[in-house]
């Protein structure tokens, strides 16, 4: 089964070294208008999946039109970060590995689930920071001041975006969950546990990566390519994404542990308990983090840019 997993890995690594890349300039009016681009084809599919939400096509349309905020590592934010890639081969070795353990091996795609969603909203908040802030819009703040609520339809468009760029690792993730769920002969409530903080899980880590962008934008930039360099807006996301990654990823990581040195009925005991954790902990920080959402986008209404 080991070896299945690494040859089929081994295959894939070696289909996407053949692929011929083909090189396209990163800035330029025509570039929507490019035939055969994997890039801007993901955007237009993203343009496609909500059609009557304005917000959101005009947030694509200048993602498109600013595509070197996505060219870099492209493949790796829509796809899987090599990270991603090394938690499932690992996590999944372990789970083939331990067949005499049932709790043990829902532990671990429970973990395998939080660590690959986690390690991708992160990546892609790295990489695209500067579409995710409020520095592209900053040319246009008289305009949104006007219109009820317009900055926060833009951090809701930028949001909703963010999750979208999750599509396809995701599906990975199911299709990984189910075949595994198959495989080891997973009982429907653990199933359905699984499925209930696998939902939690792909709707907080984004928000965890998101919630300080509106505090810690800054405006004064002089050209595009300047955001997201300031030192202080750099330390400001880091820190405070860190420390609820603490509570969603460090815990059940500590808590993995102890599963193959307790019995079965414990196990059951400290699985559930850890379930009801992870619930508690995501209503916390939801109803937290939207708090300094609407005041970081108050703060930034009151800058004046000119």
């Amino acid at each position: 089964d080991v070896f299945l997993v690494s040859a089929m890995l081994l295959i894939l690594t070696i289909l996407l070294l053949a692929m011929e890349p083909k090189l396209y300039p990163l800035k330029t009016k025509m570039l929507p208008k490019t035939k055969i681009d994997l890039c801007n084809s993901y955007v237009y599919f993203l343009n496609k999946a909500l059609k009557k939400n304005i917000f959101f096509k005009c947030s694509l349309l200048k993602l498109a039109n600013t595509r070197w905020i996505i060219a870099n590592n492209f493949f790796q934010n829509i796809i899987l970060t090599y990270e991603s890639f090394f938690y499932i081969g690992v996590m999944l070795s372990i789970i083939l590995l331990n067949s005499q353990n049932r709790m043990l091996q829902i532990q671990l795609l429970f973990l395998l689930n939080i660590l690959v969603i986690g390690n991708q909203t992160f990546e892609i908040r790295e990489e695209m920071y500067p579409y995710l802030s409020f520095g592209l819009e900053r040319n246009q703040f008289t305009l949104l001041r006007s219109s009820p609520n317009g900055l926060n339809k833009v951090f809701n468009s930028k949001l909703m975006t963010y999750r979208l760029f999750l599509i396809i690792p995701l599906l990975i993730l199911i299709i990984i969950n189910i075949v595994v769920s198959l495989y080891i002969m997973i009982p429907v409530i653990f199933a359905i546990f699984l499925f209930i903080t696998f939902s939690m899980s792909v709707y907080v880590f984004p928000m965890i990566q998101m919630y300080m962008i509106p505090l810690a934008t800054k405006l004064d930039y002089t050209n595009d390519t300047e955001i997201g360099s300031a030192k202080d807006e750099k330390i400001v996301l880091e820190k405070f994404q860190t420390v609820p990654r603490y509570f969603f990823n460090i815990v059940p990581l500590v808590l993995t542990f102890i599963f193959p040195i307790v019995g079965e009925r414990y196990s059951l005991i400290i699985f559930f308990g850890e379930l009801v954790y992870f619930s508690l902990a995501t209503i916390i920080f939801v109803f937290f983090s939207k708090k300094i959402i609407r005041k970081g986008i108050f703060v930034v209404h009151a800058i004046r840019y000119h």
